[in-house]
């Protein structure tokens, strides 16, 4: 119930993104696949390497997927070219204002 809801608000709300589902969900599958394997692969390194309780593995490899995720989101899963990073200039403001 969760991931077609996370795939919806990401696809139409967060990235604003007009990638068709058949391209867009399996790419969104993966990139989540990817991210539990990132996930564990953290936890067992920190655990194994520092400490033996797993909760600061689990702190540390969630930063990583959500860095992840956002990345690969933006620039694979639901890119959209027409999207800007930056503030409009300012005489773009003022027609619109």
């Amino acid at each position: 119930m969760i991931i077609p809801l996370n795939y919806w608000l990401h696809k139409f709300w967060s990235f604003e993104s007009l990638y068709l589902h058949r391209e867009a969900a399996p790419r969104f599958l993966a990139t989540l696949a990817i991210g539990v394997a990132i996930n564990n692969s953290v936890i067992e390194l920190v655990a194994a390497l520092y400490s033996p309780h797993y909760l600061i593995g689990q702190l540390s490899g969630m930063g990583y997927v959500i860095v992840w995720n956002y990345v690969v989101f933006d620039r694979w899963v639901f890119p959209n070219p027409n999207r800007r990073l930056s503030p409009a200039p300012p005489e773009k403001l003022d027609e619109a204002g």
